[in-house]
């Protein structure tokens, strides 16, 4: 059927070559319409070039996965058992389970060139899905589950270069595996001779309140261990709820009083001294219940005095500023466990003795130990006499 074009009275055509006539115009104003966008949005297409190698950890490698099983982490939504600072990545060791436990895998760096300026790229969604492509593969060749973003630097220029650097990460997802107390117990690095004489268990929440009795004998090293039964401690290192490191003290019914000598009618100490990791640099200050689950500190060595002592918690965090935080121990269940180890009769002689030692030297060598009215005072308060000191001091 014949078609006449109004805008030519003269012009005659049919009505297929109408309909190709307005196919080609539609198609010709959507490119014009595409050039316009193009021209406002900037380039089409932004693309880069992407050099990444692979650092190992170790030589335990782990087999290939599927680049789509690769995740990335943030510093703010690590799992639990990973710990990020300015200066070092950190992990739990055999957590969550010993059988299958996070791993630090390796180091990826990454060296990227773009088709466009820097502040262009960093805005890129195409560069980027490029960039985690690259980055993804190969962590999935290492066998890596999950990557983390530690640093990454731009350089300015008509092509940009970027620099970063990603830790590979296996992310376990075997269920927590918590240690029994006995066994915790044994990876505490007590010196040789220390056996329990007393275990009570106590709720963490309860600490601020808590005291208790122990038996203290002359010529004998206390120590009090914590840990941390099978089960979650809730102890956080940030928020409205962050807790204070614990520390315990020791009250002393008849304090010994030492001539020139500060009155020691209490003790204080901490559970870092002995723990369950000491290759953790976390445990020192605190058991957090992931980073340690036990550890120990001295109560007093050698004791002078046999009597009962009592025990009480506190921390010492900020203790010397105007506003020190409240003692806020977390949640949670702990035993605590004495230990007592007798000392040689030697040993506990010099350690006894020492407590008289600025005495004696106030008197050696200028007259004899036994006419020495500084030492004759003091070694009394500590039980001892002058000849067995003498002879300690080789005298």
């Amino acid at each position: 059927m014949p078609v006449v074009d109004l805008a030519n009275p003269g012009k005659v055509t049919t009505v297929e070559a109408y309909e190709r006539d307005v196919r080609i115009l539609v198609f010709f104003l959507m490119l014009s319409f595409l050039a316009a966008c193009s021209s406002l949005l900037g380039p089409s297409s932004v693309q880069g070039t992407h050099q990444v190698t692979f650092q190992p950890a170790s030589e335990d490698g782990r087999a290939p996965i599927d680049p789509q099983d690769v995740v990335f982490y943030t510093r703010h939504d690590l799992p639990p058992g990973f710990e990020l600072d300015r200066y070092k990545f950190e992990m739990v060791p055999e957590f969550p389970s010993p059988e299958d436990p996070h791993q630090i895998l390796g180091r990826i760096k990454l060296q990227e060139r773009a088709n466009v300026g820097a502040d262009e790229a960093m805005k890129s969604v195409a560069l980027t899905t490029q960039r985690n492509t690259a980055i993804r593969q190969e962590a999935a060749n290492h066998g890596a589950n999950g990557v983390l973003e530690v640093g990454d630097q731009w350089f300015p220029g008509r092509r940009a270069e970027h620099r970063a650097t990603y830790y590979a990460l296996h992310i376990s997802s075997a269920p927590r595996a918590y240690p029994e107390v006995n066994a915790l117990l044994e990876k505490l690095a007590l010196p040789e001779g220390y056996r329990e004489i007393q275990r009570s268990t106590h709720q963490l929440e309860d600490l601020p309140e808590t005291t208790f009795d122990v038996r203290l004998k002359r010529g004998h090293c206390y120590v009090l261990a914590m840990a941390f039964p099978p089960g979650e401690v809730d102890r956080p290192r940030q928020g409205a709820d962050k807790v204070t490191p614990i520390n315990f003290k020791v009250a002393l019914p008849k304090a010994p009083q030492i001539p020139g000598y500060r009155v020691i009618n209490a003790s204080a100490g901490g559970f870092g001294r002995y723990r369950d990791n000491p290759k953790d640099g976390k445990s020192w200050h605190r058991l957090d219940g992931v980073w340690s689950r036990a550890g120990a500190g001295e109560i007093r060595c050698p004791v002078i005095n046999t009597q009962v002592g009592s025990v009480s918690f506190f921390t010492r965090q900020g203790a010397l500023t105007k506003n020190p935080p409240p003692f806020n121990p977390g949640t949670g269940t702990a035993e605590l466990v004495i230990y007592e180890r007798r000392l040689p009769p030697a040993e506990a002689a010099k350690k006894i003795c020492g407590k008289c030692y600025h005495a004696y030297e106030t008197c050696h060598p200028r007259k004899p130990l036994a006419t020495c009215k500084a030492l004759t005072e003091c070694l009394p308060t500590v039980g001892m006499s002058v000849g067995a000191c003498a002879s300690v001091w080789g005298k």
